[in-house]
């Protein structure tokens, strides 16, 4: 959910692709603008959307054809050049050999190819968004800790933001307020829910509660509980984000792991 500073208020997404639905909602206006709602065009969203990715596809796309970079030849001199900075960023030396390698430089060129033209189609998915941008997210910081590119991988991930629907509080975090560690979540959740995905309030005890701590209610009305609810957590907030596929494949080899995909 892009926001937007000044005495204006909260900009929301509003509808699907740029088309007459797709708009932009500014609420919690300040001083004339209070109390109403004011309707605009996303088209500016919608251009940052389109914009990441076509660098990503535009990025792929120029690998693909470069018959150096499809045989790994390219990362190969990478790795000579920067596998210093690899070693000293803390990766091991087996790792840097084996990817600096003939054989290993040619396969990670063919996965970073993949990998760049996935997330171009895949970003634009409802199913598929929130795994992309996971996906993106390890492939960045992978390259952030092999090689050196400025500032580049910075900017790639925070545009992620533009993805973001704009649902505000549309899932509740519930706790337990007799219990310090469910308190405590309770306010990291509060700290680090910068694009207001959670709703956040202690529990009136109920059948459900009766064992739990933290009870995180989805937005079809569902509730999650254990590592299900932790997993809910690091999926909407982008701080954890990071943490949301490992959670969810935990998730769903326990009872009631029922962790989606739906952004």
């Amino acid at each position: 959910m892009p926001r937007e500073g000044g005495g204006i208020g909260r900009v929301e997404t509003v509808g699907g692709p740029p088309s007459g639905r797709d708009r932009v909602r500014i609420v919690r206006g300040r001083g004339r603008a209070a109390g109403r709602d004011r309707i605009g065009l996303g088209f500016g969203v919608w251009l940052c959307r389109v914009q990441v990715a076509i660098v990503y596809l535009a990025s792929g796309t120029s690998k693909l054809l470069d018959a150096d970079w499809r045989a790994g030849t390219v990362l190969r001199e990478r790795f000579a050049l920067f596998g210093g900075e690899a070693l000293a960023h803390g990766v091991p030396r087996g790792v840097v050999d084996a990817l600096g390698s003939a054989m290993g430089s040619s396969v990670l060129a063919k996965v970073a190819i993949v990998t760049e033209i996935a997330i171009a189609i895949l970003l634009f998915f409802r199913r598929t968004k929130a795994p992309a941008i996971w996906l993106g997210l390890g492939f960045h910081l992978a390259i952030q800790l092999t090689s050196r590119v400025e500032v580049f991988s910075v900017l790639a991930i925070a545009m992620y933001v533009v993805f973001v629907e704009g649902d505000v509080r549309a899932r509740s975090f519930r706790y337990d307020p007799r219990s310090t560690l469910a308190t405590w979540l309770a306010k990291v959740v509060r700290a680090t829910d910068w694009l207001a995905r959670f709703d956040v309030k202690p529990w009136e005890p109920d059948g459900l509660t009766r064992g739990h701590v933290v009870v995180v209610v989805r937005r079809d009305g569902s509730r999650a509980t254990r590592l299900a609810a932790f997993a809910m957590v690091a999926r909407g907030i982008p701080l954890f984000f990071l943490f949301w596929a490992p959670l969810a494949l935990a998730t769903s080899f326990t009872k009631g792991g029922d962790v989606g995909t739906e952004a």
